[in-house]
């Protein structure tokens, strides 16, 4: 018998395979104004699998949907791998494997109870396996491999918690520009590289004025703003669509309503989803990406 880890490895050489014969998703070609809404799953979310996962993001492929949010933390070597909290404590079994902390810190005399991304090599974090629901024994992921399993089948939406350009960019230039979606940090590659053709997203009220400043600032790199919904006037709607740019909300837990229009959704109400839609928000990230799509007729 397959274990998941088995099962798995077997799915995602199916997704990267030439034959899969699933349709290619790019940032230009599924951003365009005149598709429909885009979902993005808050942490890759998607179907009990553990957060910023490759299973959840084979499930997210699987169902088809738009986006996954994928947090993304760097190592002391300068490698790049998945994971929201800045400790592997909460999400993998670092305690266990490493019980005195971080090796590397160990040989300088050095203990460190909180198991940081940032005092662990790739190498130490490849031997560390994820923990809890649906977890025990997949790997930690690194951006490679996300990107690897991503690639043509679903839009990677980064939100980069610690990086370095210099480190950062070459290996998403090797994946493609037109592939990813930075998030908020990219104002700072942007200082730093100018016009990179990564496209970008950034939170910001929901001001035509503002949104015009901003994209004066990143040109054509700007594909999404996020925003209250609640706050969204036709004027900036109406500036929104001007510049080709769509309008992002949040509806999990994190987002700007504390996860109502998920919690509604989970308890079988679509009218929250459905306001923030009318409002003009097309780029939807929610905890909750299954059931958004139905409500989505997809």
């Amino acid at each position: 018998m397959k274990t998941r880890v088995q099962n798995l490895a077997v799915s995602i050489a199916i997704a990267i395979s030439p034959s899969a014969g699933l349709a290619q998703s790019t940032v230009e070609k599924r951003f365009a104004l005149d598709q429909p809404p885009l979902v993005n799953a808050h942490r890759a979310h998607c179907g009990g699998e553990p957060e910023n996962s490759l299973s959840a993001i084979q499930c997210a492929i699987d169902r088809g949907i738009d986006m996954v949010e994928l947090d993304v933390q760097m190592t002391r070597d300068e490698g790049y791998v998945l994971m929201h909290d800045s400790s592997l404590k909460r999400m993998t079994n670092a305690q266990e494997v490493f019980p005195d902390g971080s090796p590397q810190l160990n040989g300088l005399g050095k203990k460190s109870s909180g198991h940081y991304i940032r005092d662990y090599t790739i190498k130490d974090i490849q031997k560390i396996r994820l923990v809890g629901s649906n977890g025990d024994g997949y790997p930690v992921p690194t951006l490679e491999m996300a990107l690897e399993l991503a690639k043509g089948r679903i839009i990677p939406f980064l939100h980069l918690k610690t990086f370095k350009v210099e480190s950062l960019v070459p290996l998403l230039e090797a994946y493609g520009v037109g592939n990813v979606v930075i998030w908020d940090a990219a104002m700072i590659v942007h200082r730093q590289l100018g016009p990179s053709g990564f496209a970008a997203s950034f939170d910001i009220a929901p001001d035509p004025q503002a949104l015009q400043r901003l994209f004066d600032q990143v040109g054509s790199d700007l594909a999404v703003v996020e925003v209250d919904y609640r706050d969204i006037t036709p004027e900036f709607r109406t500036v929104a669509t001007e510049l080709g740019i769509r309008i992002g909300y949040s509806g999990h837990t994190f987002g700007s309503a504390g996860g109502t229009e998920d919690l509604a959704l989970k308890n079988g109400d679509k009218g929250p989803w459905n306001a923030a839609i009318e409002s003009g928000a097309t780029v939807l990230m929610t905890d909750q990406p299954e059931a958004l799509m139905d409500l989505l007729g997809r």
